[in-house]
């Protein structure tokens, strides 16, 4: 589960016009608490059977150089589409969102290194690279549908909506990055502090155009109104499965349940418009 929070700014029009109309938002997520994502695909075989991570390709860095790749950390969120008002309660909007996540493994206790295989008895040893954590970048693309209902709170002088929505999130694009330290040093069996090992590459966690299905609940709550603006508590909570990739199915272990749920909580500002 990942818990996010999203701050941003929309605008909006009177509820008297019944057109379509465009919405934009932009804001950012800070990520707060995490559930540890299950790695479940491989892109390198060995012996023509066995399925694990390169440790010959990994590369060793002075501890805090300077030289070491990271991951962009800056985490963005960006929705927009139209909406219409049905009634004087009833919103429906329809829209995409594009956003990254940063994930944290704690550990690299459950990956595969090819360090840990033997060519006839497969994985028999334990790995000089289990030592670490291993951080991991998801973009994704987003379409979503929703219908809010809005009542108006007249003894405390706001309003709340709260809505049910559908969205479609397709994983464009995974990229990972692996520390290892200490780790084992090439054809000793020592250890070695003050050194790093390191690894990246792309569509692991979560294969490339990935696909997921996400039923989501909506909650807002107007804080703040005036003529121009008005300022709006916001939550929601999805929960859902991932669907494609189909043929990639055979790599995925049937005990582990390829799922997520994402709880947002935020602030969003709406510019009003006549």
């Amino acid at each position: 589960m990942l818990l996010c929070l999203l701050y941003g700014l929309g605008f909006s029009q009177t509820k008297m016009k019944t057109k379509w109309m465009p919405y934009i938002g932009i804001g950012q997520s800070h990520l707060i608490h995490e559930a540890e994502q299950r790695v479940w695909n491989y892109n390198h075989t060995f012996y023509d059977k066995f399925e694990a991570l390169p440790a010959d390709e990994f590369e060793a860095y002075s501890l805090n150089s300077t030289e070491l790749p990271v991951p962009t950390n800056f985490q963005y969120y960006i929705k927009f589409g139209l909406y219409r008002w049905l009634n004087q309660t009833g919103r429906l909007q329809l829209g995409f969102s594009m956003f990254n996540t940063n994930l944290h493994s704690p550990n690299l206790y459950k990956l595969a290194f090819s360090d840990m295989i033997d060519p006839e008895r497969g994985f028999t040893m334990s790995s000089g690279y289990s030592i670490g954590e291993m951080k991991v970048v998801y973009n994704n693309l987003s379409f979503e549908t929703a219908y809010f209902i809005e009542q108006k709170l007249d003894k405390v002088n706001a309003a709340h909506r709260f809505g049910l929505g559908l969205n479609l999130n397709v994983v464009l694009k995974s990229q990972f990055f692996i520390y290892s330290t200490p780790f084992v040093y090439p054809n000793t069996s020592e250890y070695v502090e003050s050194m790093v090992a390191f690894y990246s590459d792309t569509d692991i966690g979560v294969k490339h155009k990935a696909m997921s299905l996400y039923p989501t609940f909506y909650y807002e709550y107007r804080a703040v109104e005036s003529q121009r603006a008005e300022l709006w508590l916001t939550g929601s909570y999805s929960d859902g499965l991932k669907l494609i990739p189909m043929k990639d199915r055979k790599s995925v272990k049937q005990s582990q349940n390829i799922r997520n749920s994402f709880i947002r909580i935020g602030l969003k500002c709406i510019l009003n418009r006549s």
